[in-house]
């Protein structure tokens, strides 16, 4: 239920990200203002936008794993574009507001291509560091003292293990590592 209103909200979303990120392709290659290429380049976003609902769809196996984790990185990667995107638009209008560049100097092509430029490596930088995060096993030792008879209990030894994101991203061969190294503790 949840789902057919946010639907909506979601695709108005892809879109806006497709019609800004066209236009700053725009303003670097002059191929990207071409049909054929604005044609492919929606097409594509769109896909990636959809690979979790189009792997809803598929029967279970590889190929659906696959399309799941597309959908996966791409929801990830959706959240950072859009972030991106926030911030940019608040720069920008902070810049106007304050006079250090006007609406024309804002709106410039010159403009447009730095700001994009500089929120692909930020969005990029930020994936990549998420993907290679999400394989580091992290362990933290804390010593808690409790103030409270355990009756013949001297020491009492607790595992936590939070934050998986158990499934398509993180697999059996990850979960059996964290037991590994749960048990060695």
């Amino acid at each position: 239920m949840v789902a057919a209103f946010i639907s909506p909200l979601y695709a108005l979303l892809v879109f806006y990200l497709i019609r800004k990120s066209l236009r700053w392709l725009k303003t670097l290659f002059s191929v990207c203002g071409q049909k054929w290429f604005t044609a492919v380049y929606s097409i594509l976003c769109i896909v990636f936008a959809a690979s979790s609902v189009i792997a809803f769809f598929l029967t279970d196996g590889g190929f659906q794993r696959v399309w799941k984790s597309i959908g996966n990185f791409s929801l990830g990667f959706l959240v950072y574009v859009l972030l991106a995107v926030g911030v940019q638009e608040l720069v920008k209008l902070i810049l106007i507001k304050t006079k250090a560049m006007n609406r024309k100097q804002a709106g410039s092509k010159k403009a447009a291509a730095a700001a994009g430029t500089v929120m692909l490596i930020f969005i990029f930088g930020m994936c990549a560091y998420g993907l290679v995060n999400a394989q580091d096993i992290k362990i933290r030792n804390y010593d808690i003292k409790v103030d409270k008879s355990a009756g013949n209990l001297k020491e009492l030894n607790i595992a936590l293990i939070a934050d998986l994101h158990l499934g398509y991203n993180a697999d059996s061969a990850l979960m059996q590592q964290m037991v590994d190294k749960v048990n060695a503790l």
